[in-house]
């Protein structure tokens, strides 16, 4: 799993390439948490284009962020899921739980 990120307009986006499986979801969960804590941003969104696998240990994770970036007055988003990851979203209904867009400029002018 790798991670990039960057600011604009006050919202910290973070590409993650891989999977959250295992390891990986413990690492995206504790490099996604300090970036909550340590920046200015009013938000902080996801780019799932290059998330290929995601298992119960990262969307547990997912969900506990999206909690922590709630109790933070932040706002925490996915955006550009595939369709297989989508489905699993909404079966575990996550997509009520979590926003997600379509695109990152959709993502941006939600805030």
């Amino acid at each position: 799993m790798k991670l990039s990120h960057s600011v604009k307009n006050g919202i910290c986006f973070v590409a993650v390439e891989g999977s959250l499986i295992a390891q990986d979801a413990i690492e995206f969960k504790t490099e996604i948490f300090a970036l909550l804590e340590n920046t200015n941003c009013r938000g902080l969104v996801v780019n799932c284009q290059q998330l290929h696998e995601i298992r119960s240990a990262g969307l547990g994770y997912l969900a506990m962020l999206s909690l922590n970036a709630e109790k933070m007055q932040k706002g925490f988003a996915l955006f550009q899921l595939s369709e297989s990851l989508r489905a699993i979203f909404q079966t575990t209904n996550l997509d009520k739980k979590i926003q997600i867009f379509d695109t990152e400029e959709d993502a941006l002018n939600y805030w």
